[in-house]
């Protein structure tokens, strides 16, 4: 047996007055407080008792020697042994039962044989409760505060204090996990800052730079349906991807583009963000500072003809569907300034879901997409057509001309109706759909949205839909064939005709 702690007997007694003894026990110490497990060894182990020894084994509890710091008695918080070296270890201390309320934070290079007090920076009523080293970056130290959070990148020489939105609360414990810091608060529940990659990428170098994206984490692939919530809840992470970059020295009057591409694993491009881009959707806010954009995995969308409502804000562009689980790339910019970074996006782990589904998934809402894409394309070039169809008429009324405006005319109309079996543009409203009911293109954005939406793998349903779809939509391009044909014969009745191109102003 031994006794780790100073076990002194006046210590451990009932406390309080000598009238009403005080039932709490806050005055009854000297116990074992904090025992850490080195994680390169088994046999390391470190036990700080509340009364401020500390004690370590390297034979598995067989013996163990005293290495305690040379300070007032105090209490041994939290001990956490380096993940990259394993003759360091971290010591929260305090003496707040002492009505001391410093921040003391101990740091050993040599299993404990000295100590050195680190803690500059930190503020002098808060005392620490928690220290950990980043498990991916050597150095990079979080410390947990009665009076928030603090970081240092210089292995605990120098600490800053690291709110953000966190309230000023008591931090009782910190874990880094993953690509994550989870924070344990008292009173506030538990907080979670997602993707610590810009801390562990950050370097001196960095400070020089008026541009740089950091490494992109990896996500998971989530349905939306998933990430409903309903109450008092916390608030889930972001489900896609994110890239964070920052910006220096920004030039107001500089034209230079700032351009972010979504590319595939083989970098075809899946989409594009942009500072100049007209679509909101699509655009970069050019300023100086830290950003992130997000990335919820849609491809480039469809912009659309005149006379589909397009959703609300959407400033005539639709969204399309989002890529399925596998290894994509990132590009970020920016004049001189460029960088690729690789991630994965993961399957949800609550499904087992084989590869070959997500591939079938994947080709399906490709086929839908470029079927789309055709008709609306298809719809501009008509529409376009008709547009100059109907200045021709307004110049041609010599008898002549008959022939041409006969053409011209039923030209027109064949593409009226073939615009009518596509779009439904009497549809102003989300409720025109009541007595205007949805054409071909909201049918095929339809199948598209439920196909996105699902979980592989597809069901004979969806494909039995859109082999349907796929069939109106050749039929009804017979239509759209005959105007091409119908406009390539109008030209060359135009140039036989000698119909001059520009007419001459009041004639």
């Amino acid at each position: 047996m031994h006794d780790l702690t100073k076990n002194k007997k006046e210590n451990m007694g009932p406390g309080g007055g000598p009238i009403t003894n005080e039932g709490a026990g806050g005055e009854v110490y000297h116990t074992i407080y904090y025992i850490a497990e080195s994680p390169h060894s088994k046999d390391v182990i470190y036990a700080g008792a509340d009364d401020g020894l500390v004690h370590i084994t390297t034979d598995g509890g067989k013996s163990w020697n005293n290495i305690s710091p040379e300070l007032e008695e105090g209490m041994i918080n939290s001990i956490d042994v380096s993940p990259h070296d394993p003759a360091t270890v971290y010591i929260a201390y305090n003496r707040y039962k002492f009505d001391d309320f410093k921040p003391y934070i101990l740091k050993s290079s040599d299993y404990g044989n000295s100590w050195k007090m680190l803690g500059t920076g930190i503020e002098e009523n808060s005392f620490v409760r928690v220290v950990r080293e980043d498990i991916e970056k050597e150095g990079l130290l979080y410390a947990g505060t009665e009076r928030g959070i603090y970081m240092s990148t210089d292995a605990g020489a120098s600490w800053h204090k690291w709110q953000r939105n966190l309230p000023i609360v008591p931090i009782t414990d910190l874990v880094v996990h993953g690509n994550d810091l989870v924070v344990a608060t008292q009173g506030r529940s538990f907080w979670i800052l997602d993707d610590l990659s810009p801390l562990r990428e950050y370097s001196e170098e960095m400070r020089s730079k008026n541009v740089h994206m950091f490494d992109v984490e990896d996500s998971h692939k989530v349905l939306r349906s998933a990430m409903r919530r309903q109450g008092p809840m916390g608030k889930n992470p972001y489900y896609g991807t994110e890239v964070k970059f920052f910006l220096r020295d920004i030039d107001e009057e500089d034209s230079t583009v700032l351009k972010v591409e979504f590319m595939s694993e083989d970098m075809n491009l899946l989409r594009s963000y942009s500072s100049d881009n007209e679509l909101k959707q699509n655009k970069i806010d050019l300023k100086e500072g830290f950003h992130t954009l997000r990335w919820g995995g849609g491809v480039e969308g469809f912009e659309l003809p005149k006379g589909v409502m397009p959703p609300r804000g959407s400033q005539g562009f639709i969204e399309s569907f989002s890529v399925v689980p596998g290894k994509y790339n990132v590009k970020l910019s920016y004049g001189d300034y460029e960088k690729i970074s690789s991630f994965e996006i993961l399957p949800d782990p609550r499904n087992e879901i084989d590869e070959s589904h997500f591939a079938k998934k994947s080709e399906l809402m490709k086929d839908i997409h470029d079927d789309i894409s055709d008709i609306y394309s298809s719809l501009k070039k008509m529409q376009s057509a008709r547009d100059q169809l109907d200045d021709l008429e307004s110049r041609l009324s010599d008898e002549k001309f008959s022939k041409i405006l006969e053409l011209s005319k039923s030209t027109v109309k064949l593409i009226d109706d073939t615009e009518l079996k596509l779009i439904s543009p009497k549809q102003k409203t989300f409720q025109d759909v009541i007595n205007f009911r949805n054409q071909l293109d909201a049918q095929f954005l339809d199948l598209l949205s439920k196909v996105d939406g699902n979980v592989p793998p597809i069901t004979s349903g969806e494909l039995t839909r859109y082999n349907d779809l796929k069939s109106d939509w050749l039929k009804i391009k017979t239509g759209y064939d005959q105007v091409v044909s119908n406009i390539q014969d109008i030209n060359t009745m135009l140039i036989e005709s000698s119909v001059p191109f520009i007419s001459r102003g009041g004639e």
